[in-house]
């Protein structure tokens, strides 16, 4: 090893003369582009005692270093910008030796060589950062390779090691959520060596091999909501004061060199694990499995690819099931798939569906919600899928655009999937819905709620010949800008419907900061005439938060209603009136069973459960199976008033 002299020889050195002579990674050296400063080049290594660095002659100080040789500190080794106004380099390019490392927020560490620490390493950035400023404050690492006794990563951080990480305690890795653009994450390409490994869901981990005793991955929000689930993997000394903020706590405990996850499991890990192994020895007659029920799979939910024989599965919700979801396609005879809670719904990329989904070829149900777009193209291999649910679809983080960060195009592939009956958009910033979507003539159920606000046109929906179901919200979800009512003029000439749902159509406000008033940017909704003339099956119709004052005369023709949702409040004196009257005129005309079922709830409202049991018995007498009843009719108390009225 090379070292000089404390007031080692001292040059100055450009952002140009770092990267080219130097080795500085190019993203590295994009954060000091037009940097107003000279780096200070410590030519043939640098040895700083008690890890101050020496100043150059006049007292001018550069903020960022460049040490070319090995730097070797006496002592402890804390970077941090000290108060300046901008970024903070170092960068070494031979090894790094010191007692303790600690990185604070907006600086980055180069080295080329080996970081060796005899303590702990503690990168972090605390600060409470808005989107917009979060990549500026980022804390970077960067090292060939790495050995300390333990490593603490906190808040807006990556850590990327070439080599090997060896560690003689423990890792434990702790995003921050605010950490919304990228997560937080260490990158080994090498191995990962240590005795426990813990981090929390956002915390991303990758590495070329592990070899850890003890894995874990935790949830540390405050306050702790999820004690018991916490008890079954960590050491109970850590848990005794619960208001306590148990992330302090555990990096306290892994600097002192104390344990941070318990030696054997708790008593309903124990007793998950030995079901886990119950269910291994007969794997390949296990056909169904929920992850939530079966927390001994959750550090390791990649186990799960050992039963060959799973029809259905459906993920819990946890940030290790990206393991899983790579080698899904083993899975050859699922033919249900739910990911819907395979990971929280935040602003980092999220989960993307693999190619290998379309090996599946007995898939019948995909929920995939969440994940991102585009879709995989062998997605459209799925020749059996009947039901895919992409709602809350979004754009990889890689693809968004800057004015528009939750816009998505239409994902066309699933017009190229046969046999598909229910299709699942909601909550999606579609860009359009376009006439391809007329291809799935299958489709007997179509769903965008609040998946509407970019939209312009809708392709003529009544040419879809099996569509019996349409949930189409007039929210405006995640989008800028709400619907516009004229789209519902593609849904009055639809002949098959049995279900509508048109809820949230109605007026729409905004603040104006201009005159400090709401101005309004739609107009209530005036149900057209004939808006239901065509739809002669319709069974269920959802008018919530639509608040028409009237109902059009159309409406009174639909024979076969069973439930009507509707703001009665908002509805005239007369119309309301006309439906008392038409319930009391036609006591034996099912078509106004629904208005009866609406008294049945207001008698139950008003306390009057006597009268509303036997409204509601006179309709389940001759329906037994009426749609706007069928909760009441399952209830224990309506069944005992049956019991004991016979």
């Amino acid at each position: 090893m090379t070292s000089s002299a404390v007031t080692g020889p001292l040059q100055g050195c450009t952002i140009t003369e770092a990267e080219n002579r130097f080795g500085l990674p190019g993203p590295v050296a994009d954060r000091y582009r037009g940097h107003p400063e000279r780096f200070r080049l410590h030519g043939g290594g640098l040895r700083a005692r008690d890890g101050r660095f020496p100043k150059p002659q006049g007292g001018h100080r550069a903020e960022s270093i460049v040490v070319d040789g090995d730097l070797v500190v006496d002592g402890d080794l804390a970077w941090g910008v000290n108060g300046a106004k901008t970024r903070r380099l170092l960068l070494v390019t031979g090894d790094l030796r010191a007692r303790s490392l600690r990185l604070d927020e907006c600086v980055d560490v180069v080295v080329h060589g080996e970081v060796l620490v005899t303590g702990a390493v503690n990168v972090q950035s605390l600060e409470d950062l808005t989107l917009e400023r979060v990549l500026d404050r980022w804390s970077t690492l960067t090292a060939g390779s790495l050995r300390a006794r333990c490593v603490y990563l906190l808040g807006h951080v990556t850590v990327a090691v070439r080599g090997d990480l060896v560690v003689d305690d423990g890792v434990l890795g702790r995003e921050l959520e605010d950490t919304q653009r990228l997560p937080a994450s260490l990158s080994v390409d090498g191995r990962i060596r240590a005795t426990e490994l813990v981090t929390t869901e956002g915390f991303g981990v990758s590495s070329g091999r592990q070899e850890v005793t003890r894995q874990a991955v935790v949830d540390l929000a405050y306050p702790p909501g999820n004690l018991e689930e916490l008890a079954e993997l960590l050491c109970p000394e850590l848990l005794r004061d619960a208001e306590d903020l148990l992330g302090e706590q555990m990096a306290e405990a892994l600097v002192a060199g104390k344990p941070l996850l318990r030696d054997t499991p708790g008593p309903l890990l124990a007793a998950s694990q030995a079901e886990v192994r119950r269910l291994r020895s007969r794997a390949a007659e296990v056909t169904e499995l929920d992850l939530a029920d079966h927390r001994a799979l959750w550090q390791q939910p990649e186990e799960v690819l050992e039963f060959t024989g799973l029809r259905r599965l459906r993920f819990a919700g946890r940030s290790e099931e990206q393991k899983l979801l790579a080698g899904i396609g083993e899975l050859t005879r699922l033919e249900e798939l739910d990911l819907s809670h395979m990971v929280p719904l935040r602003d980092a990329d999220p989960p993307r569906l693999p190619e290998s989904v379309g090996g599946l070829s007995q898939l019948r149900v995909l929920r995939a919600r969440g994940v991102s777009y585009p879709l995989p193209g062998a997605l459209s291999q799925l020749s059996l899928l009947t039901e895919l649910d992409l709602s809350w679809l979004r754009p990889a983080a890689a693809g968004r655009i800057e004015d528009d960060p939750l816009l998505v195009p239409f994902p066309r592939i699933v017009t190229r999937l046969p046999m598909l009956r229910s299709l699942n958009l909601s909550m999606t910033v579609l860009d359009s819905v376009p006439d391809d979507l007329l291809h799935c003539t299958t489709l007997a159920e179509l769903h965008f709620n609040e998946a509407l606000g970019r939209i312009e046109r809708l392709p003529d929906l009544s040419l879809l010949p099996r569509l019996r179901v349409l949930r189409i919200n007039g929210n405006p979800g995640n989008a800028d800008s709400v619907p516009d009512q004229q789209l519902l003029d593609q849904v009055w000439a639809i002949t098959t419907l049995e279900e509508l749902g048109l809820d949230c159509w109605g007026e729409q406000t905004r603040h104006n900061p201009r005159t400090g008033h709401r101005k309004v940017v739609r107009p209530p909704l005036t149900l057209p005439d004939d808006a239901f003339a065509r739809m002669p099956h319709l069974k269920v119709l959802d008018l919530r938060f639509t608040r028409p004052t009237t109902l059009p005369e159309s409406f009174y023709g639909l024979r076969e209603l069973e439930e009507v949702t509707v703001d009665f409040t908002a509805l005239e004196a007369a119309t309301r009136k006309h439906l008392a009257s038409l319930a009391r005129n036609e006591p034996d005309n099912p078509a106004r069973d629904w208005i009866r079922a609406v008294q049945v709830r207001l008698l139950l409202k008003a306390g009057r459960t006597q009268d509303a049991y036997r409204a509601a018995a006179r309709i389940l007498g001759r329906r037994p199976g009426f749609g706007a009843l069928a909760d009441l009719a399952r209830s224990d108390d309506y069944r005992a008033w049956q019991a004991d009225s016979t």
